[in-house]
């Protein structure tokens, strides 16, 4: 599941949710809306409808300002989606193990 924080300079709310996810090893891509090179992002998510930062958007939703429930909830979502990777990789493995063994 990705994970996508915009925010800008100055904005405490934006550090606050970037750290947030920094400190539950959770990769997010910080998104400079500050940065002139993200102009154009910044004015889709306008025409979208989003006018404060921090503007937070994940595989299943996406919202604006410091909502620490939905970071939370989030979080919480992709530990998740990384626990059933991990358990599909793993039964993957398994299967392959015993094709080989049962071919020599």
């Amino acid at each position: 599941m990705a994970i996508t924080v915009y925010g800008q300079d100055d904005c405490s709310y934006c550090e606050e949710t970037r750290k947030y996810y920094e400190r539950q090893g959770i990769p997010a891509e910080y998104v400079n809306l500050s940065n002139p090179t993200n102009a154009k992002v910044l004015e889709k998510l306008r025409e979208e409808g989003y006018s404060s930062t921090p503007i937070v958007r994940t595989q299943n939703q996406t919202w604006q300002g410091r909502r620490p429930d939905l970071m939370v909830q989030s979080a919480m979502e992709y530990r998740r989606e990384e626990q059933q990777r991990h358990q599909l990789q793993e039964q993957q493995l398994g299967q392959q193990a015993t094709q080989q063994r049962t071919t020599h």
